[in-house]
């Protein structure tokens, strides 16, 4: 089978993972309006592509990867893939423990498809069929191993990008491009907000603990959602996104530290 990355809603693919299309025959997704079909990681009923056959994918995570092996006939690994499926909907707070092999696995496939240079999602028709072949030749002792390391790291970005916090439950994180930073990390020492100032991409993005009752609308005037697909406006800075994950606008200078400060602030006005 070949498999193409891309965005384009024209695309015609005789199957697809994760792509907006949904029949639970040759498509599945799990997202959006067919939120409540099971996760490709979870389907026992995936089917086999002929070698002929395109199978569309929007991006690669753990979830898309296992779909594939499903799609392919290779060996699964021993993991716990309704856990998978949790964690692939609400974050990795939902895991009881930094090291549990399903979350590890899961860091690992993100560090691997990072070390081959998985590219991003465009409207362009990719050809990945290569890169996920040299994905499938990991072992999952060398993918657990990956997903160690990487989860050491970011234990240590973690503690050391905190810039600031408020009452426990609001925090503010600035990291650089080597600082593989868990915004749902912060979840299990009891913070429900999460801002983070991504210095190489000048952004700024918001999470809300998915346990709790904050939106991003708790903190800002709320805009229409059919537009552009924006959520609010938070202290003059509009945000765009999901309710409970959003982040700044895009903006040919991007945003400045000082911007995630400022929304910092008028979050805490409403805590």
């Amino acid at each position: 089978m070949k498999i193409i990355l891309t965005s384009d809603p024209k695309f015609k693919a005789d199957y697809s993972i994760e792509a907006g299309h949904h029949d639970g025959k040759k498509h599945f997704d799990h997202h959006g309006k067919y939120a409540g079909e099971p996760a490709p990681c979870n389907r026992l009923d995936m089917p086999y592509p002929g070698p002929f056959d395109t199978v569309q994918i929007s991006h690669m995570d753990a979830d898309t990867f296992i779909g594939l092996l499903r799609m392919s006939g290779n060996k699964l690994p021993g993991l716990d893939f309704n856990l998978m499926e949790q964690i692939d909907l609400n974050g990795s707070s939902v895991c009881n423990g930094r090291y549990h092999p399903t979350l590890l696995y899961m860091v690992g496939i993100g560090e691997i498809s990072k070390s081959l240079k998985f590219p991003r999602v465009t409207s362009e028709h990719v050809d990945v069929t290569s890169i996920i072949e040299k994905m499938m030749k990991y072992n999952l002792d060398d993918i657990l191993d990956i997903g160690q390391a990487a989860t050491d790291k970011a234990e240590k970005a973690y503690a050391a990008c905190l810039i600031k916090n408020f009452s426990d439950c609001l925090g503010l994180w600035s990291i650089g491009a080597d600082d593989p930073l868990d915004p749902s990390r912060a979840y299990q020492d009891n913070y429900n907000v999460v801002v983070v100032y991504r210095q190489h991409y000048r952004s700024v993005s918001i999470y809300c603990n998915p346990k709790i009752d904050y939106t991003v609308h708790s903190f800002g005037k709320i805009e229409d959602v059919d537009i552009k697909n924006y959520q609010a406006t938070i202290g003059g800075y509009r945000m765009c996104g999901h309710p409970k994950a959003c982040g700044t606008e895009r903006t040919d200078d991007g945003w400045k530290e000082q911007d995630a400060i400022n929304i910092f602030q008028e979050i805490r006005k409403k805590l």
